[in-house]
């Protein structure tokens, strides 16, 4: 596995990308639930989804595991602890069986939603 250090410098995540998720924190926590409802309502409709998620209740655990990751990109704190928290999660992604694309398209839908809030 890489070091984290190394993955920030390939994305060229620099101090001031940090400082700027940091400022953002308040604004962003105070529409989570936006961000949060936005993959909802995506999720529901998507076919896909609907495959991975069983039931109603699964759903809204996961959407609540969402928004105590999406809090944490505006944490400050990108460290290995970070890493860890991301690794656990793509992992978790990978054992029930999330096809990447999805992945990817509702990594989009939370970058759409953040645009619209900024």
């Amino acid at each position: 596995m890489r070091p984290f250090k190394e993955i920030k410098a390939n994305y060229y995540f620099t101090k001031e990308d940090e400082a700027r998720l940091i400022e953002l924190k308040p604004l962003m926590e105070k529409r989570a639930e936006k961000v949060v409802g936005a993959l909802y309502q995506w999720i529901i409709q998507t076919e896909s989804a609907k495959r991975v998620f069983k039931n109603e209740s699964l759903i809204k655990h996961v959407m609540r595991l969402v928004r105590t990751w999406f809090i944490a990109l505006f944490s400050g704190k990108y460290d290995n602890y970070f890493y860890d928290f991301l690794i656990r999660i793509g992992q978790r992604h990978e054992r029930v069986g999330v096809d990447p694309h999805f992945m990817t398209s509702a990594i989009n839908i939370i970058r759409n939603a953040c645009v619209d809030i900024l």
